[in-house]
């Protein structure tokens, strides 16, 4: 598995570095090649948790990366344990409006993709060099 988890993390690399090379010769990059989501998480560092995303456009920007549920999303996760949705290691504890945008969020679409996000991050900034 660790070989398959390298090679993933290779190619996201590669298209860290796509990125960077469109950036810098100002092509334009396809809003479904990186969704307004990810630009926020990985260009602003501004996840879900973070004051500075309006609660309104992370929830449109979630339904953009295909992120839905029949109805409102957030009404959908509200009142139910965290455990439920995040699994064990995660408290009994009702899901609020709060931990929804603090918790809920940020694990299931950021810590879940962890690797491919570093992974694009190291590319764009040439492993840390810019």
């Amino acid at each position: 598995i660790q070989d398959l988890l390298d090679k993933a993390k290779r190619y996201y690399r590669a298209f860290g570095r796509l990125m960077l090379h469109a950036l810098l010769t100002d092509h334009p990059i396809s809003s479904s090649a990186l969704p307004s989501f990810f630009r926020n998480v990985i260009f602003r560092g501004c996840g879900p948790e973070n004051d500075d995303y309006d609660h309104s456009d992370l929830l449109q920007h979630i339904n953009e990366i295909g992120f839905q549920y029949s109805g409102n999303i957030k009404e959908h996760f509200l009142g139910q344990p965290l455990s439920l949705h995040l699994g064990e290691g995660f408290s009994h504890d009702l899901i609020t409006n709060e931990s929804f945008f603090e918790v809920v969020l940020p694990e299931m679409l950021v810590n879940s993709r962890k690797n491919a996000v570093d992974a694009i991050t190291e590319g764009l900034t040439l492993d840390g060099h810019i």
